[in-house]
C-alpha cells in the first residue's frame, strides 16, 4: 500500500509538470520522491527539465548538490552547494544545508574559510548565524573574533531565548562564567516558562551560591505542567547537587 501511494503522489507530481512545466514545487517534490527509492538519475532528469523555465535557478541547484550528497558523492555535494550560497548568499537553505555538511565531514579547514564572513542577506536569520557560530566554534577558529560575534549577536537579538540559551552554553563551556551570567543578566523574563533557559539561570545561581534563588526556579522547572524537558531538569539538578542542596530539592 505505501509503495502504491508513492507511485501515485509521483504519477501526480509529472502530471502537474506536464501542464506547468516550469512548476518547481512540483519538481523539487518528485525529484526528492525519486531520491527516496534511489531512482537519482530520474531525480536528476527531473530538476534538468525544470531548470530552463526557472527566472532563478538558485533552488534547483541547491536541490542538484542534495542529490550529490545522497549519491555519496560527498565532497562533490560541498564542493556544489558551496557554488550555489557563492552565487546567491541569501539562500538560507543552502547555508543551512552545508554547514551541517561541514560539521558531518569535520572539514574544518573548509568551514574556517567559508564562514569567516556572513553574507549581510542573512544578518536577521539568528537561528542560521548561531548554527554558524557553533560550527567556527567545532572548527577551532580564532577564539577572540568568536566572543566578538557572540557579542554582536545577543545585541542584535536581546530577547531571542534560544541565543541566550546558545550564548550562554558557549561562556560557559570556555570556562569564561562570569560572561556567562552577563548573557542572561536582566534578559529572563520574571515570568519566563522556558525549561531550558530556566536551567541556564539555576546553573549561574547555584554557581553563584544563590541558594534561595536557584531552588525556586529549579521547582519551576521540574513542576511544570505539559513539560518533557529532561535535559533541563538534570542540569538544574546536578547544578544543585553541585553546592549540596540535592537533598532540600528532594525534600521540597
Amino acid at each position: 500500500p505505501a509503495q502504491t501511494e508513492l507511485a501515485l503522489t509521483e504519477s501526480a507530481y509529472a502530471r502537474v509538470l506536464a501542464l506547468a512545466p516550469g512548476y518547481y514545487d512540483a519538481a523539487d517534490r518528485l525529484a526528492m520522491l525519486r531520491a527516496q527509492r534511489h531512482d537519482f538519475a530520474g531525480a536528476t532528469q527531473v530538476l534538468d527539465a525544470v531548470l530552463p523555465h526557472l527566472a532563478d535557478p538558485t533552488p534547483a541547484r541547491a536541490r542538484q548538490a542534495w542529490l550529490l550528497r545522497r549519491q555519496g558523492a560527498l565532497g562533490e555535494a560541498v564542493e556544489a552547494m558551496h557554488r550555489v550560497v557563492t552565487a546567491a548568499p541569501w539562500h538560507a537553505w543552502g547555508w543551512r544545508t552545508l554547514m551541517e555538511w561541514l560539521a558531518e565531514d569535520a572539514a574544518w579547514e573548509r568551514a574556517r574559510a567559508w564562514l569567516e564572513h556572513w553574507p549581510a542577506a542573512l544578518a536577521d536569520d539568528a537561528p542560521l548565524r548561531a548554527q554558524r557560530l557553533d560550527l567556527l566554534r567545532q572548527a577551532s577558529a580564532d577564539e577572540t573574533a568568536l566572543r566578538a560575534e557572540w557579542a554582536r549577536i545577543l545585541h542584535d537579538f536581546p530577547n531571542d531565548q534560544q541565543l541566550l540559551c546558545c550564548g550562554s552554553d558557549y561562556f560557559w563551556e570556555q570556562g569564561d562564567k562570569d560572561k556567562a551570567e552577563q548573557v542572561l543578566l536582566g534578559r529572563v523574563p520574571p515570568d519566563c516558562d522556558n525549561p531550558y533557559l530556566l536551567a541556564r539561570q539555576v546553573r549561574v545561581l547555584a554557581w553563584r551560591r544563590r541558594e534561595n534563588d536557584a531552588l525556586p526556579l529549579a521547582l519551576r522547572i521540574w513542576f511544570q505542567p505539559d513539560q518533557d524537558s529532561a535535559w533541563a531538569q538534570n542540569t538544574a539538578w546536578t547544578a544543585l547537587a553541585e553546592i549540596g542542596l540535592k537533598a532540600t530539592a528532594a525534600l521540597r
